[in-house]
């Protein structure tokens, strides 16, 4: 290309410094590395919540939103430990969404932990979660879905859980 060569950039990267430009260039953008080119007719937005204080409680849930309206609200309980965390009813959120989108769908939330933990298969911190995040990982990949970040402000789960369960 001939911006490469007036401004002397490398026509290849290392892999070192590709890795470190991939990683950036997500977060600037905020989408997992799962991002097909497909356009769906839909677009999820999902979000977990607490009934109490993170560490104390063993209520809590997610809530879906299809198209910009309501869908879908549950209570849980924890997936695998006595009391439930926010990060894994974020992830039962996303999950539900993974299962309920069609092939190119489009998938929000605001939870970078839960994206994590379903991109790893099995998280560093939650290993028991493998059993979870794999089954879901492969439907998501096969269903071509796009999941996105993005802030809480742009979550319209997040702002129903916040009129409705934060009172």
């Amino acid at each position: 290309m001939l911006i490469q060569q007036l401004f002397e950039i490398p026509t290849s990267l290392s892999k070192k410094q590709q890795r470190i430009q991939d990683k950036k260039s997500k977060k600037q953008i905020g989408e997992t590395e799962y991002f097909f080119k497909t356009t769906g007719k839909n677009k999820f937005y999902s979000d977990g919540f607490l009934l109490g204080h993170n560490s104390k409680t063993e209520k809590g849930g997610f809530t879906v939103y299809k198209n910009g309206e309501f869908l879908f609200s549950t209570e849980i309980k924890s997936l695998t430990y006595p009391v439930l965390t926010n990060n894994e009813a974020e992830l039962a959120g996303l999950c539900y969404a993974i299962e309920m989108a069609e092939e190119g769908d489009e998938i929000i939330v605001d939870s970078m932990i839960a994206l994590t933990w379903l991109r790893k298969l099995k998280p560093k911190a939650r290993p028991d979660l493998e059993y979870i995040c794999t089954p879901y990982m492969e439907m998501l990949i096969e269903k071509k879905l796009n999941v996105y970040w993005r802030p809480r402000e742009e979550n319209l789960a997040g702002h129903h859980n916040e009129n409705i369960h934060n009172t």
